[in-house]
């Protein structure tokens, strides 16, 4: 029997035979082999007092529902289901934390405004942590998260944010603003692809434009998508961009350029004809990381009928 079919077992064991479901529906909402979240939104509603009466009155349930696990259904009632010996059961689980969760948890991805025993925004697996993402997106997403979870900002000032953030982050890839830029890595001799990634070429055409070695296997750059006007776009540094481009695939357009950590990108702004896409680069770096985060991040689940509603819907 795997570790998700016990795990299942106990979550049915725990809200039919050792709870009162009436506390909370449901009661243990997500988990994984080593872990669970248990929700007590309607155990702290009915606790009289304030926020901090309220958190200790969840934490000291939390740990009244550990001990019926520890000493009834890990010791007693699970190993005489699955015809364990009770000597060789050496489980135990332990209270970690108790606050608030804005999305379903589950296994290594969720957002929780720790409340005890110290306040911190702790964020797993989500969006901010993609480390093919651009450094300032990852985090502009944080303060994203920060101002609906912690601050509670009104939605009309987090919508305003994430409009400047957009105009600010098309004037910075203007400007070929590395830290909203993709990182990449060139992981393999030429040879050894199969089809030589997009990102690799666009490296190659680095090294063609600078006339230099700076990229070879091993090295790491950030990816740029890029425009080029063919009329406008001297004509043999044109044909030297696309000589590299149709050796290595298929493709009859110039689509990224990739720029080391610490180069001296100013001599990009003179060529002509050469551009950042902005428009692409922007869907790519801010509007569909934004679109990605809100979806993961969207879903209260106190009630069933509150599932399909926006954070700041419920907030």
């Amino acid at each position: 029997m795997n570790n998700d079919k016990i795990f299942e077992i106990v979550k049915e064991l725990i809200v039919n035979k050792y709870w009162n479901t009436d506390l909370t529906n449901p009661f243990i909402i997500a988990g994984d082999t080593d872990s669970f979240f248990q929700e007590m939104l309607k155990y702290a509603m009915k606790v009289n007092g304030s926020e901090e009466d309220k958190l200790l009155a969840c934490e000291n349930l939390g740990k009244k529902f550990l001990d019926i696990i520890n000493n009834q259904l890990l010791k007693e009632y699970l190993p005489n289901l699955l015809n364990w010996n009770k000597d060789q059961v050496h489980l135990l689980l332990e209270y970690e934390a108790i606050g608030r969760t804005y999305n379903l948890p589950v296994k290594k991805k969720y957002v929780f405004y720790m409340q005890s025993p110290k306040v911190e925004l702790d964020i797993k697996g989500m969006e901010t942590e993609r480390s093919d993402y651009p450094s300032e997106t990852r985090k502009r997403l944080v303060e994203i998260i920060q101002m609906l979870v912690v601050e509670k900002r009104p939605i009309q000032e987090i919508e305003e944010y994430i409009k400047e953030t957009e105009k600010e982050f098309r004037k910075r890839l203007e400007e070929w603003d590395i830290t909203l830029a993709r990182p990449v890595s060139w992981t393999k001799p030429l040879e050894e692809y199969k089809k030589v990634p997009s990102h690799v070429i666009g490296m190659l055409i680095w090294n063609e434009l600078t006339n230099s070695n700076d990229f070879r296997p091993g090295s790491k750059g950030y990816a740029f998508r890029i425009k080029v006007i063919k009329t406008k776009l001297n004509q043999n540094l044109y044909k030297k961009i696309m000589s590299i481009v149709q050796k290595y695939s298929k493709k009859e357009e110039i689509d990224w350029l990739v720029v080391p950590e610490d180069a001296d990108l100013s001599f990009l702004k003179d060529i002509d004809g050469l551009f950042v896409d902005v428009e692409s680069m922007i869907n790519l770096v801010w509007l569909e990381r934004i679109e990605i985060l809100l979806e993961g991040i969207s879903h209260l689940r106190t009630k069933e009928k509150d599932k399909n509603k926006l954070l700041w819907d419920i907030l």
